[in-house]
């Protein structure tokens, strides 16, 4: 052997099986480590996922909002569609604090500076009856306005929160009832977009929960607030989106000017709804039918001639006509009214 060569040492079968082992672990550990990162990579794709999908709510949000935009400029194109006689001079603005509905359209206020609740009657809108002193009188129409007008005032206004009071002509009715129109916010403007956003009177006609009654002299919305509930009506809006054929008849009958002069006392302004007249619950009123006749009321056994107080309350159903007065004497009934 020559000196200077390096002679490779044979290696022991033991210590081949160790290297062999450090080996296989050193394989292990590197495919560990590698799992790991990958581990790690598929981690963070859900990361990246989830903030797509954190952009992805921003933008919702973001049309929620853009949404809302919308139903403002939709309701100010709404208001379009309508017009109104304005006042010359915008009316005195009271202010008073809301205490809570009585119905769809009486409320209990207080006038600023005084702590006496007065009750407060709606100016020209009408609702069903839910708290009349006759329970017959009462139904599921007024349940409905009722509930509307208090959820309202309640997300609008809530207890003791400040109303807005404008007057028409008269201060109250002869029960003592401040008659007034009022806004949720003082009116600025008097124009068809503060009325349909601020006025309850106007928004429980256009949102089809009421309907237009006349007293005059207090009239000087009644052709607005007729285009109003006709609207309404057309749209299938509150109490227009029934559709049982057995309320059929009182839905239609809420666009319609109905005489309530027993309610607030007044004589309502005649013509407003063409050849027939009904009651809010749907009953055709007699006096449509009267011709001129003398009206007897079967249920009170009282009789009405054309110019008394009466004679536009008498509903069809529960009416009978007489020619003259001893004719109505003979079958039993007595004057009523004025």
């Amino acid at each position: 052997m020559m000196h200077g060569m390096h002679r490779p040492m044979r290696m022991k079968e033991g210590d081949m099986k160790n290297r062999m082992n450090r080996i296989s672990m050193k394989k292990g550990w590197l495919m560990l480590a590698m799992g790991l990162i990958l581990v790690q990579m598929v981690a963070c794709m859900p990361l990246n996922e989830q903030s797509k999908e954190n952009k992805s709510s921003s933008v919702e949000v973001d049309q929620d909002v853009s949404n809302h935009d919308v139903d403002q400029v939709s309701m100010e194109e709404e208001s379009k569609k309508f017009k109104k006689s304005q006042w010359k001079t915008f009316p005195t603005v009271e202010q008073a604090t809301f205490v809570r509905m009585v119905d769809g359209d009486t409320m209990i206020v207080k006038l600023e500076g005084s702590q006496r609740e007065e009750r407060l009657r709606l100016l020209m809108i009408d609702t069903p009856e839910c708290v009349h002193e006759d329970p017959e009188k009462n139904g599921r129409f007024g349940e409905m306005a009722s509930e509307f007008a208090k959820a309202l005032m309640e997300e609008r206004i809530g207890k003791n929160g400040t109303v807005y009071l404008v007057k028409d002509v008269s201060d109250r009715d002869q029960y003592g009832r401040l008659l007034r129109y009022v806004f949720l916010k003082e009116p600025k403007k008097d124009d068809v977009l503060t009325w349909l956003e601020d006025s309850l009177n106007a928004i429980m006609l256009y949102e089809g929960y009421a309907n237009v009654v006349t007293f005059p002299p207090d009239v000087s919305q009644k052709d607005f607030f007729l285009a109003l509930s006709k609207d309404a009506r057309k749209e299938d809006r509150g109490l227009y989106a029934l559709t049982d054929v057995t309320n059929l008849k009182k839905a239609q009958a809420l666009d319609k000017a109905s005489d309530h002069g027993e309610d607030q006392g007044k004589k309502t302004e005649e013509g407003d709804v063409g050849d027939e007249v009904t009651t809010m619950d749907g009953d055709e009123l007699a006096f449509v039918k009267a011709e001129g006749r003398i009206i007897g009321n079967k249920k009170s056994k009282y009789y009405h001639l054309p110019d008394g107080e009466g004679y536009k309350k008498v509903k069809a159903k529960n009416a009978v006509y007489f020619d003259t007065e001893e004719e109505a004497i003979k079958a039993g009934y007595r004057k009523g009214g004025k």
